[in-house]
């Protein structure tokens, strides 16, 4: 009917790079008039554990860091848009962090794990509610775990500007980042909602059935609860965070570090007085 649709403009960013998320930041603030609405921080990878020329374990940075930076960088965009949202797209994997990282499963006591060194390849034993497994370690789910905490404090910080933020798990959706685990052995047994009444959950659940949360938490009604962790295994309902050592009191001290480890503040170590 000679309609047009929305403009769909790409930008090339390499999450593995600081450099690249500043210089994608600086093209976005000067290509769109320092306005944004909403912010989904989304892309992330599995592996390999290895350090980036910046120094930090590559899963850690591209699935965490770099959407860390990148989001301090568009907040002024974000607050200049308000009401506007952040929505980070974390993981289930959350929940056992530090058992697949082949750490202690309280890691997240202190700092000793964050920012968390390479992890090697190995077995590691996995306890999940309703079961025990073994798996190849990986850096995944402590990224993963800083995505959670990393709305959690801006949902705070950032409650007098009219900025939300949210975080959530798709669950065990079927993507090229998926595709080739099996899903019978490593996440179906935890994909069930434990209320018999509604529908099971398909295993694993197409991409577009994994990002109904997504769009929940980027364009639901103002009753979601800004902060909040959203998982799509339950029925898109709010879910407990799994802390493994970690504390409420430390989420402000972990958004601190951030901004040094991505050079937005200085290092105290580094003061000269």
């Amino acid at each position: 009917d000679g309609r047009e649709g929305p403009q769909v403009v790409a930008l090339p960013l390499n999450l593995g790079s600081l450099d690249s998320v500043r210089t994608f930041a600086k093209i976005y603030l000067r290509q769109f008039g320092g306005q944004l609405d909403m912010l989904v921080n989304n892309a992330g990878i599995l592996g390999p554990s290895k350090l980036t020329a910046d120094g930090y374990e590559l899963v850690f940075q591209v699935d965490y860091l770099g959407h860390f930076l990148l989001t301090e960088l568009l907040l002024p965009a974000l607050r200049a848009s308000a009401p506007s949202r952040i929505v980070n797209v974390a993981s289930g994997a959350h929940e056992n962090a530090c058992e697949t990282a082949g750490w202690p499963m309280d890691c997240f006591k202190d700092w000793t794990y964050l920012p968390p060194p390479v992890v090697l390849r190995r077995n590691v034993t996995v306890h999940h509610t309703n079961r025990t497994a073994v798996t190849e370690s990986s850096s995944y789910g402590i990224a993963k775990f800083a995505n959670v905490q990393h709305a959690a404090a801006l949902a705070q910080r950032e409650h007098s500007a009219g900025v939300r933020a949210f975080s959530l798990t798709p669950g065990f959706a079927l993507t090229s980042m998926t595709s080739g685990i099996d899903p019978s052995k490593a996440f179906c047994d935890t994909q069930r909602h434990p209320d018999p009444s509604l529908p099971a959950n398909p295993c694993p659940f197409s991409a577009e059935q994994g990002t109904a949360v997504v769009a929940l938490c980027a364009a639901g009604d103002e009753k979601l609860i800004s902060g909040a962790y959203y998982s799509r295994t339950f029925a898109c309902e709010t879910r407990p965070i799994v802390m493994q050592g970690f504390t409420e009191a430390m989420q402000n001290e972990l958004y601190e570090r951030s901004l040094r480890w991505v050079g937005l503040a200085p290092d105290p170590d580094e003061l000269v007085v």
